[in-house]
């Protein structure tokens, strides 16, 4: 799930501005889902390869179906991202019998062609329109003098930010944590992500989160904080998670997935748990993570689970 700015009923141009940035990247040949409550409140935003959807339409509508349902949605946004060629625009026919089927329904439907240093798109809503024809809008590319802009990147930049550096690979500290180590890791791990307090052993954060009791804990102590400390606590995470040894990843990458999800960047949550299951296929949590980012689970869902545990349950699990 990402979060956008976009109200309902914006224009197009506005629409696909805030989708790019709002997914950090430009979105090369996809189809973009951009799915609201009746009342315009957004609640998930999907993105999916159009090779894929064209490959097997039938058995995607079924996935789609049930992400759908699960979201509530009773509008969406269908957007097509190039570059494309007139017959991939059928996939949003695809997308449009999809939606009808679930009784949502289409508010804007837009194809959007990247250029150096513009953008391209046109409506959907009538006919698949044609390279030479006057149905295209020609716009500059957006910029924002205080962050780099999304349009310049691609997926694969994003992948790069959590791609473990290889000179100086770093390793858990080796040995089980006892009770009171427990106890000393989850206050020093608190103070390095949240409080910003670099003095302690960046292994013994490793170590911690590869212990269950450990981990669960941090969890259930930093989404108890303020939702403005998520994004610091995640973003001090991403340097671990980058250093962490082959074998050594997957519990912080698992935990940096779940605080980008509960920020509403599923681009990275989707891309941190993708780390996660690259380095320990069988790691629990990472297959549990990236099965409620398929399903469109919500990051609230997910967190009011956690929360109705007491930090005694997480802290001692039967």
């Amino acid at each position: 799930m990402t979060t956008y700015a976009t109200p309902p009923g914006a224009p197009p141009a506005n629409l696909i501005v805030d989708t790019v940035e709002g997914m950090g990247y430009w979105p090369a040949r996809s189809l973009v889902l951009i799915l609201r409550e009746l009342s315009g409140q957004h609640c998930l935003s999907a993105r999916f390869d159009i090779a894929d959807v064209m490959a097997e339409p039938s058995a995607w509508a079924e996935y789609f179906e049930a992400v759908t349902r699960n979201t509530g949605a009773a509008w969406s946004d269908v957007l097509v991202f190039g570059p494309v060629s007139p017959s991939d625009c059928q996939v949003a026919v695809v997308a449009a019998e999809m939606l009808t089927a679930a009784d949502v329904e289409i508010r804007a439907a837009v194809v959007v062609n990247r250029r150096d240093d513009e953008f391209t798109w046109a409506s959907l809503l009538d006919d698949v329109p044609e390279e030479s024809t006057d149905q295209w809008q020609v716009l500059p590319w957006p910029t924002d003098p205080d962050r780099p802009s999304a349009w310049r990147r691609t997926r694969d930049d994003l992948v790069g930010e959590v791609t473990g550096s290889v000179p100086g690979w770093l390793r858990a500290a080796s040995g089980d944590l006892d009770e009171t180590h427990r106890d000393l890791a989850i206050s020093q791990m608190l103070a390095r992500l949240c409080d910003g307090d670099d003095s302690g052993d960046e292994a013994l954060l490793l170590a911690g989160l590869a212990d269950l009791r450990v981990r669960d804990t941090l969890l259930w102590e930093i989404l108890g904080r303020p939702a403005a400390q998520w994004g610091p606590a995640a973003d001090r995470l991403l340097g671990t998670v980058r250093r962490a040894a082959p074998g050594s990843a997957a519990p912080a990458a698992t935990v940096l997935a779940i605080l980008r999800w509960q920020q509403g960047d599923g681009t990275r949550a989707g891309i941190a748990v993708d780390r996660a299951l690259a380095d320990d296929p069988d790691y629990t949590l990472a297959q549990l993570v990236d099965g409620c980012l398929r399903a469109g689970i919500t990051p609230s869902a997910w967190r009011e689970g956690l929360r109705s545990l007491t930090r005694e349950q997480c802290r001692r699990p039967a």
